[in-house]
């Protein structure tokens, strides 16, 4: 907007049509720590990851509720990538988690999604707010290949 002061101090303007947006959020994981044959392992740092998700513990269902969001075309964003911005652009596999759908499924049938991996919240849990850290490719909540973050 003219005359507003940003971070190019109002003085760059976009032609109508020449812009997009992107979100590109990133949820974490704090304290994230994992056990293995009952020992405790803690990370160094925080984790985190590109894919947002919903587990219910008495359905055993998960569905994936955030990821990037954008308002430019496939064109668009292929240019971007093309430019050596891709860096700066969402991964193409958080796209794709958010594609697949919003819908609950059967946690039996799913998989931690993302570039960097999902964040899994509990619709409800004793105590409350239970949340993991999962990588990508590998099974939510728990069965074969399991390895999660607690938060």
């Amino acid at each position: 907007k003219r005359g507003h002061i940003g971070p190019a101090g109002g003085h760059l303007h976009c032609d109508a049509g020449s812009y997009f947006m992107v979100d590109s959020p990133k949820f974490c994981c704090r304290n994230p720590r994992m056990y293995i044959n009952g020992q405790k392992f803690e990370a160094k740092r925080k984790v985190c990851g590109d894919v947002l998700a919903q587990f219910d513990p008495d359905a055993q269902e998960l569905r994936f509720t955030k990821g990037p969001t954008t308002t430019a075309s496939q064109d668009q964003i292929e240019a971007v990538r093309r430019s050596g911005y891709d860096h700066l652009m969402p991964s193409p596999l958080a796209y794709e988690a958010m594609e697949e759908g919003k819908d609950w499924k059967n946690v039996l049938h799913a998989v931690c999604q993302g570039l960097m991996g999902t964040l899994v919240q509990w619709t409800h849990s004793d105590p409350p707010d239970k949340a993991e850290m999962c990588s990508p490719g590998t099974p939510p909540v728990k069965g074969q290949g399991y390895s999660s973050w607690t938060c």
